[in-house]
């Protein structure tokens, strides 16, 4: 009678914590593959060019040739961060943004990359 007490009241629920535990892990191991499978699926291109030739404000091009929507979050340029506000690419299609505040100077590179909120990090590939 004693050793079905102790089964009981110890080690049934143990076995069911551990139950849980397990799968909370396999539920976090799913999610994060996930992630980062969808974070391989990005395919996006980006572009930065002037509106004319004569002029000197830039367009920057976010060309999303993936399936799945892109979260723009930040817009690198001769690496200090230029754009806070994010924007979304949807699938199979691309947004212009005007650079409006960033005077380039005639005859300079400048290496521009976007992030995502996936955590990729894609640069121009116009040579910017």
């Amino acid at each position: 009678m004693i050793f079905v007490g102790i089964m009981f009241t110890a080690v049934i629920p143990m076995l069911l914590v551990m139950n849980q535990a397990d799968t909370l892990h396999d539920m976090r191991k799913f999610e994060l593959e996930r992630f980062d499978q969808e974070r391989s699926d990005e395919d996006v291109h980006v572009y930065v060019f002037p509106v004319t030739e004569e002029s000197t404000t830039l367009t920057l091009r976010v060309h999303n040739r993936g399936s799945l929507v892109v979260n723009v979050v930040q817009v690198w340029i001769k690496d200090i961060t230029y754009l806070f506000e994010d924007f979304v690419v949807p699938p199979m299609s691309y947004l212009d943004k005007p650079l409006d505040d960033f005077g380039p100077e005639l005859g300079t590179y400048y290496f521009t990359k976007i992030i995502t909120d996936r955590g990729n990090i894609f640069p121009s590939d116009s040579g910017s």
